[in-house]
């Protein structure tokens, strides 16, 4: 799934124990999304947040599909 880290969506997974990653400027930004994915390497959940410029969001929009929630 990815989604904006303040959306019902990101809010809804942020009390399970996942692997995270901070990629974001590390300021509250409206840009920054969250991506939740899992990894079958090492058999756990995966969050990463991140503040993507437009052609990588469309770069995940395309690539995820039905998985975007409001971006």
């Amino acid at each position: 799934m990815v989604a904006k880290v303040n959306s019902q969506e990101a809010l809804g997974k942020a009390r399970q124990q996942l692997r995270t990653y901070n990629c974001s400027s590390g300021v509250d930004d409206p840009g920054d999304i969250v991506i939740y994915t899992y990894d079958n390497d090492s058999n756990e959940m995966i969050r990463l947040f991140m503040l993507p410029d437009d052609s990588m969001k469309e770069a995940i929009i395309s690539a995820v599909g039905n998985g975007v929630a409001h971006l």
